[in-house]
């Protein structure tokens, strides 16, 4: 049923953090960026030399009119998520921001200052960083009715307003199960009769809705469940450029080992994946974006097709539920 299939490498994607700008392309004044909060932090980075970046400190309430008037640029990290490899563009550099608290008529302002001495150190972003207002001396703010901050069609932040216009691609309903699964033991898989299966229908194995849609930067992806989220889940696409060939050399891994975390393409015979995208989840729902100019450019042709499927893997056991074919000619854009 599947094509040269193998166990996820779990324990390289749970050390991610720490590895993963190992994986990513050096850069000069190239930083980490955590956000520290539940909530999405747009940003945007300014170059510039140190006493340029001081009178900026100095006088906060300009923070506010660079993020107004440069909106266009802004960027974001998920709740609770993380950005390796921000570029300063080789000098000392602010990353300025704000927070979009869901139902606050006013995002709170963070900042952070970046040199040569404090480049290699990760950075939080969150209450350590709010900027306090010189004229009020409280917190710096944005009015949240001034700012448009991104045009894309979803924003990943764990809410489900983005997704409502959008529909299904598929959708299994409580009544889907299928006939067999693939048992992983060590380096040995089976195919085994559904009911013989320990995991399924248990911490998200069984799909509910599945929603896609493209931008000309990202493909967004929408899984939910009718049962919770687990720490031992992933979601797994198995990509074929070509099926009348019977193999593919791509597989897409979504671990949801914690809140936030990296989407992976695993290329077959390699034994560390890419990060090509990252996700956020609540209970039931997960968001993805996949940045299309991090995929081979085999994956980004429209007859590319996949294979989707859920893992669980506990107490040494791994176990595979097949759900169908997509086809990315019919994610709508």
């Amino acid at each position: 049923m599947f094509a040269d299939k193998k166990i996820m490498k779990r324990r390289i994607l749970g050390a991610c953090f720490v590895l993963l700008i190992l994986w990513m392309p050096v850069q000069l004044f190239a930083i980490t960026i955590q956000n520290g909060e539940g909530a999405v932090f747009y940003y945007l980075v300014r170059s510039g030399s140190e006493s340029d970046l001081k009178s900026l400190a100095a006088n906060p309430e300009d923070i506010v009119q660079y993020l107004l008037a440069n909106q266009e640029s802004l960027s974001y990290i998920p709740p609770n998520g993380f950005e390796p490899n921000v570029d300063t563009g080789g000098k000392a550099a602010a990353v300025l921001g704000f927070f979009a608290r869901p139902g606050d008529s006013r995002y709170p302002v963070s900042a952070i200052y970046v040199s040569a001495a404090n480049a290699e150190a990760p950075f939080t972003v969150g209450a350590s960083t709010l900027v306090t207002s010189r004229s009020t001396g409280g917190e710096l703010t944005v009015d949240s009715l001034a700012v448009y901050p991104s045009s894309e069609p979803v924003v990943i932040d764990n809410r489900y307003l983005d997704w409502l216009r959008i529909p299904d691609l598929a959708r299994f309903r409580d009544s889907y199960v299928p006939s067999t699964y693939v048992q992983v033991q060590n380096a040995s898989r089976r195919e085994l009769p559904i009911s013989d299966s320990l995991f399924w229908s248990t911490g998200g194995s069984q799909i509910d809705h599945f929603k896609a849609i493209r931008s000309d930067r990202y493909l967004y992806l929408l899984m939910s469940s009718t049962t919770e989220l687990s720490s031992g889940l992933s979601y797994i696409f198995y990509l074929y450029g070509d099926r009348r060939t019977g193999s593919g050399d791509y597989t897409i891994e979504i671990p949801v080992d914690r809140p936030s975390g990296i989407v992976a393409l695993w290329k077959k015979g390699s034994s560390t994946p890419e990060v090509v995208g990252d996700f956020v989840h609540s209970r039931y729902l997960l968001e993805a974006r996949i940045r299309l100019d991090s995929l081979p450019a085999v994956l980004n042709d429209t007859g590319v097709s996949a294979d989707l499927a859920t893992m669980i893997h506990d107490s040494g056991l791994t176990e595979e539920f097949y759900f169908g074919t997509l086809f990315v000619r019919n994610i709508p854009k």
